[in-house]
C-alpha cells in the first residue's frame, strides 16, 4: 500500500510542476518601450522575414528580420539602436545595439538582424519593431514592425511534451490498476474461507 501512495505522490507532484510551468508561459506582460521619440517625415521603413513566406518561424531556431530604411531628406541617417517585441500572454524583447548604421540622402539601404524566440506556445503573436536613429544630433525613432507572426514548436518539444503527458497518463491508469487489485485482496481476506466455517460449524455443534 506504501508504495502505492508513493507513486501517487510522484504522479501528482509531476503533474503539478507541468501545470507551473504551462501557467508560467501564460503570464502576461505589456510590452514596453524604454524611450519614446518623434518620428521623421523623412525616414520610411519597411521590413520582412526572408527566410518565411508565410509569417511563420519556429521557437528556438533563429530568426533572420531584415530592416529596409529609405532617407528622403538632405541628411545622412545615422541607426542607433533596434528593439523588437515579440508578444502576446507574455511578451520577449530583443534589443541591438549601439549600431554605427549610415543612410545618406537619397538613398535605401537594407540591414538583417538575428534573434531566437524561445518558451512560446504555438500559435499568433504580436510582433513590434522600433527603430533608433539620429538626424543633425537629434533623436527620432519609427515603428517599422506592427504585426503579427506565428510561432510553431520544434519536433523535439512536441514529442518531449508527448513523451511526458503520455508518461503521467501511464502511471495513473497503473495506480488505479493497482488501488483496485489492493482494495479487491483486502475484501477477500476478509471473507471466511471453508476451513473457518467447517470450524465454526464444529463448535455450534459441540456447543
Amino acid at each position: 500500500m506504501n508504495k502505492f501512495l508513493n507513486s501517487l505522490i510522484l504522479l501528482c507532484i509531476l503533474f503539478t510542476v507541468f501545470l507551473k510551468v504551462e501557467a508560467g508561459r501564460r503570464q502576461y506582460m505589456d510590452p514596453t518601450y524604454a524611450v519614446e521619440l518623434p518620428t521623421s517625415d523623412y525616414v520610411k521603413t519597411k521590413w520582412l522575414l526572408p527566410k518565411s513566406t508565410s509569417q511563420s518561424v519556429t521557437e528556438l531556431e533563429e530568426v533572420e528580420l531584415l530592416l529596409g530604411v529609405h532617407n528622403s531628406g538632405n541628411n545622412p541617417v545615422s541607426i542607433t539602436n533596434l528593439m523588437v517585441t515579440v508578444f502576446r500572454y507574455h511578451s520577449q524583447n530583443y534589443t541591438f545595439g549601439p549600431l554605427k548604421m549610415h543612410v545618406y540622402p537619397g538613398e535605401y539601404s537594407s540591414f538583417s538582424f538575428y534573434f531566437t524566440p524561445s518558451e512560446f506556445e504555438p500559435q499568433q503573436y504580436g510582433i513590434i519593431g522600433r527603430v533608433y536613429y539620429k538626424i543633425d544630433d537629434k533623436s527620432y525613432s519609427s515603428v517599422f514592425a506592427n504585426s503579427t507572426i506565428e510561432i510553431k514548436e520544434t519536433a523535439s518539444s512536441v514529442n518531449i511534451r508527448i513523451f511526458f503527458v503520455t508518461f503521467v497518463l501511464i502511471g495513473l491508469i497503473a495506480g488505479g490498476a493497482y488501488g483496485v487489485k489492493y482494495y479487491v485482496k483486502q475484501k477477500q481476506s476478509k471473507q471466511p474461507t471453508k476451513t473457518d466455517r467447517s470450524v465454526n460449524r464444529r463448535k455450534n455443534k459441540s456447543e
